[in-house]
């Protein structure tokens, strides 16, 4: 499909994407340590989603980026097994 050439210009160009990035989409097919879907990055999210619709999401363009930024520190914390707060006391 991503040989051939396409009469539509958007579907040409994704085509010539998938050609120059074929190697990079397809590294799971050989690399077992590779997932082929977008699971994990999913479960990481769902606590930041649930966190958005219980308290109304940000209202502000500054509190969502702070948002952002203590739900990566959070999650990365969690990943490493680190403490949270000294953690964070170390960034500040």
């Amino acid at each position: 499909m991503a040989q051939q050439r396409w009469d539509e210009p958007h579907a040409d160009r994704l085509a010539a994407r998938l050609r120059k990035y074929e190697k990079e989409l397809t590294v799971f097919l050989w690399d077992d340590a590779v997932d082929g879907t977008n699971n994990a990055a999913e479960r990481a999210l769902r606590s930041a989603v649930v966190v958005r619709k219980i308290t109304g999401g940000s209202r502000s363009e500054r509190g969502a980026r702070a948002t952002a930024v203590l739900m990566s520190v959070l999650r990365t914390c969690r990943q490493q097994n680190r403490p949270l707060f000294e953690t964070i006391r170390t960034l500040l």
